[in-house]
């Protein structure tokens, strides 16, 4: 099988370019397997043609295969793969069918100097665990697409993968939009019912997750509802500071970036970068359980506000408890004083500092002789504002 490789996002565009059929499997957001191809042309011709415009709809499946013959294994024609001769044994059972697809749809490649489209496939929940276990199994390991039986792409995942499938291909418009109607059409056959939107499965695969996870999801959806317009840089800045703790990388910003453009949904494409890094080794649990505390202290001074009664829910040693400890757990996660400034804002109002408030803010910390003290106060006058008091 050819050499795939795990890479960034902003090599994407080499493969999406190509005018082969090539499919490359995302797990979730950050990072993906991506396959290359020799002879395009060839590839595409060996899929059924009647395959898409099928009013049936395309019977797709996701089989893991081998390079040389094995007991248990079925030979089949391939994509020209030079070690294989165009052969490939492919597993009796595939891993994942029509049925474990949420949604389908035709996507513009805007990596492409042409006028090029992709499908855009997202699994259901409960297929992306199952295709994240396989893949983990069979790291290195070809994994085939076949639609109606025929294959149309190969590739070798090098990290494990989720819920989120690129088919790439010479897609003009409409033939990319039949080939993902179909798709559909037989999902629904198959399933008994209309496909999920990629916003109701983006939904489905939060719930799994627990509290603090999803806290943090409220807090990014809080975030992007403020004004004035927030640039691609700024609410990727949110998402990692948030989650992780750090601003991100160059190269992570530019993989976010190609993430909102991949979803033509800002919103969408943020929530799926959050969930990856909620769900990763990195998420820094201490600023997620600041993140629910604050959550929690507004909504008990909402709820009596609502009742009539005035909103006091706590002593004042109480109080300096909780600026002390917000101010402890940002403060271990941030490793400078504009870092630590960002997320206190993000955390309390939901919204980065004006340049006047950064300003004041860092001047109380170089003026202070302890630190605990000074990051203390930051977040006393963040939670007695009243913004804070009373969010709109």
């Amino acid at each position: 099988m050819p050499t795939i490789r795990s890479n960034r996002v902003r090599q994407i565009a080499a493969v999406a370019s190509a005018l082969g059929l090539a499919l490359a499997v995302l797990p979730s957001s950050i990072g993906f397997a991506q396959s290359t191809t020799e002879k395009p042309a060839s590839q595409a011709d060996k899929a059924d043609p009647k395959a898409k415009t099928n009013t049936d709809g395309i019977q797709i499946e996701f089989r893991w295969a081998e390079s040389a013959a094995k007991e248990g294994l079925t030979e089949s024609e391939g994509v020209d793969l030079s070690e294989t001769k165009g052969k490939v044994f492919i597993h009796k059972k595939p891993i994942l069918t029509n049925q474990d697809i949420a949604t389908a749809n035709a996507v513009k490649n805007k990596s492409a100097s042409s006028d090029l489209y992709y499908i855009d496939v997202y699994l259901t929940k409960d297929a992306a665990k199952r295709m994240a276990k396989s893949s983990e199994e069979n790291l290195k390991k070809s994994l085939v697409v076949l639609a109606d039986g025929k294959i149309i792409s190969a590739l070798t995942p090098m990290q494990p993968l989720s819920d989120w499938v690129l088919i790439y291909g010479p897609f003009a418009k409409a033939e990319a939009e039949r080939f993902a109607t179909s798709i559909k059409t037989k999902t629904a056959a198959t399933r008994g019912g209309e496909p999920e939107s990629a916003v109701q499965t983006e939904d489905k695969h939060w719930q799994d997750l627990d509290v603090r996870q999803r806290g943090i999801k409220d807090r990014i959806v809080t975030f992007l509802t403020k004004t004035p317009a927030l640039s691609d840089q700024q609410v990727a800045l949110a998402v990692y500071l948030l989650t992780v703790g750090r601003p991100p990388t160059d190269a992570e910003v530019e993989q976010a970036q190609k993430k909102f453009a991949d979803t033509k949904d800002r919103p969408l494409g943020t929530l799926q970068v959050t969930r990856n890094l909620v769900q990763g080794k990195d998420f820094n649990t201490a600023v997620a359980a600041t993140n629910d505390r604050l959550f929690k202290i507004q909504k008990d001074l909402a709820t009596k506000r609502e009742a009539g009664e005035i909103p006091i829910l706590m002593s004042a040693d109480e109080a300096q408890r909780i600026f002390a400890d917000c101010a402890a757990a940002v403060n271990e996660a941030a490793k400078t004083d504009q870092q630590f400034v960002d997320l206190a804002y993000l955390l309390a109002l939901s919204r980065f500092p004006t340049a006047t408030e950064s300003k004041q803010s860092f001047a109380h910390l170089k003026q202070a002789s302890d630190r605990a003290t000074a990051t203390t106060d930051i977040f006393k006058f963040l939670l007695n504002s009243r913004e804070f008091l009373m969010p709109k």
